[in-house]
């Protein structure tokens, strides 16, 4: 689980641990020594979760990581893709999940301001750059487009066939108009942009659902035009419009509004997508996700064989001090489940299983079986 700081590192490591989760931290504040041991009984499989800033992961190669969570939102979508890259690489279903909070995305830009003003205090090309992929992580958070594809256009590949893997391809979502309430408040942001004012979100909602006149600097006859709707409608329409550049977010001028690169003319339609959750809620239920990780497609038996094979790993991993996706894989684990070979040569066409593994770990791997065998008969 990654977080963007120390203090909410250790913050989200004493909860899970309070609510009983084997868990453990990892930042550049703890001693080399710490570091490298709670890394150690994470990659041992001492430690289930690990709660880390991007200081840790780098060079690690544990391929039966399960979940990858950003508790935060990242900087960047290069090290968001590094980081979710950390889960499943032993070809097994993983799950990457990202909590998104604009707390956050100011968090970010504090910081990088911050780092600006600590340095010469001027927009340099790389400074620029950062704000940007900031923006595009944003944007990446709450857009309602296949994910996959949003992070291949990123990386200059583009793909119009959606994952249906992600959340979004799995997501319900219904379309609202939005063309009145969307030109109005681009009116009004062009109003304020041509004589050089602006105005972040929360006072542009005030000016234009409250009619608070005392908020508006340039008295625009906009004034609570917008009276019959909520403030929390507008605000996810403006998020909405941020989201697909017809505004953007000055970062560097307390967070005002701008008017974007597209333009939205009086004669088109703006319709805005937004999630179904009854739908979608009904739609996950109706199809589970299940994978040979989990006991969703082994029965009850199998399960018992899965959890001894695993038991066993453990054993020979801590025996020769080593880590147990070493041992043997998960997708090796799997196989030995489903085939219960008995035999060299059938071991031997396990995925995972030569001569040499099967010379030091057959006679176990045969013993845990026909117990099974035996138990199960």
């Amino acid at each position: 689980m990654y977080c963007n700081t120390r203090k909410e590192t250790e913050r989200v490591n004493d909860f899970l641990i309070k609510h009983g989760v084997s868990s453990n931290l990892y930042h550049a504040g703890l001693s080399t020594e710490l570091r490298r041991k709670n890394q150690e009984d994470f990659i041992f499989d001492k430690t289930k979760v690990i709660v880390a800033t991007n200081a840790f992961g780098m060079g690690i190669n544990k391929p039966d990581v399960r979940h990858v969570i950003h508790y935060n939102i990242p900087k960047d979508i290069e090290s968001y893709y590094q980081e979710i890259g950390r889960a499943g690489r032993d070809n097994l279903p993983a799950t990457a999940l990202l909590y998104y909070s604009q707390a956050d995305v100011f968090m970010n830009q504090r910081i990088l301001q911050y780092n600006q003003e600590e340095g010469e205090n001027t927009l340099d090309s790389t400074q620029q750059h950062r704000y940007q992929s900031l923006e595009r992580m944003n944007a990446y958070a709450v857009s309602t487009s296949c994910l996959r594809n949003i992070i291949l256009s990123y990386f200059g590949e583009d793909n119009d066939t959606a994952c249906g893997n992600c959340i979004n391809c799995k997501t319900e979502f219904n379309t609202v108009d939005i063309t009145y309430e969307a030109l109005t408040i681009l009116e009004y942001v062009e109003s304020l942009n041509q004589v050089e004012s602006a105005l972040g979100k929360v006072r542009i909602i005030k000016i234009l659902v409250n009619g608070d006149d005392s908020e508006d600097p340039i008295q625009s006859s906009l004034l609570g035009k917008l009276n019959n709707r909520s403030a929390s409608s507008i605000k996810t329409i403006i998020d909405y419009l941020v989201d697909h550049r017809y505004l953007i977010v000055d970062s560097l001028n307390y967070y005002v509004l701008r008017l974007g690169d597209k333009h939205l003319k009086s004669d088109e339609t703006l319709e805005m997508t937004t999630r179904d959750t009854r739908k979608t809620n009904r739609r996950n239920k109706r199809k589970p996700r299940q994978s040979k990780e989990t006991s969703g497609t082994r029965n009850a038996q199998d399960e018992d064989l899965y959890n001894a094979l695993r038991t066993l790993r453990t054993t020979l991993a801590s025996q020769a001090k080593l880590p147990p996706y070493v041992i043997f894989d998960n997708v090796t684990l799997n196989e030995l489940t489903e085939n219960k070979p008995q035999t060299k040569m059938e071991l031997l066409s396990i995925y995972g299983i030569g001569d040499v593994k099967l010379k030091r770990y057959g006679a176990a791997i045969f013993e845990v079986i026909e117990e099974f065998m035996v138990e199960n008969s």
